[in-house]
């Protein structure tokens, strides 16, 4: 958890915004943060601003990929399994949490 807060920035984008768009023109998304994020509920509901409450998702409800992620209406955040995690999906069905990495210079 330390590591994710000192390396990273995590966001909730809007849902149907990618991680790519949500993470703006100076960061880039970073696949290895959004996996610390999964690590686990707690680590979700210690870095996401808003996430209350949090259960991991089943196959069913992870059908379209989108996360981990929150609830498009709610509270109720989601961690990703199985384990597929990209910065590229979107969903109207969640806000997609993002972990953004300043680009280097």
């Amino acid at each position: 958890m330390r590591r994710l807060a000192a390396d990273f920035r995590v966001l909730v984008a809007a849902p149907n915004r990618s991680c790519r768009g949500a993470c703006g023109t100076d960061r880039k998304c970073d696949v290895t943060g959004l996996w610390l994020l999964n690590e686990s509920c707690d680590v979700i509901v210690h870095a996401v601003p808003g996430c209350r409450r949090c259960v991991t998702a089943t196959a069913a409800v992870y059908a379209d990929g989108a996360l981990p992620g929150m609830d498009a209406v709610g509270d109720r955040c989601w961690r990703a399994y199985p384990h597929y995690i990209s910065c590229d999906t979107i969903s109207d069905r969640y806000r997609r949490f993002c972990v953004c990495r300043r680009y280097s210079t």
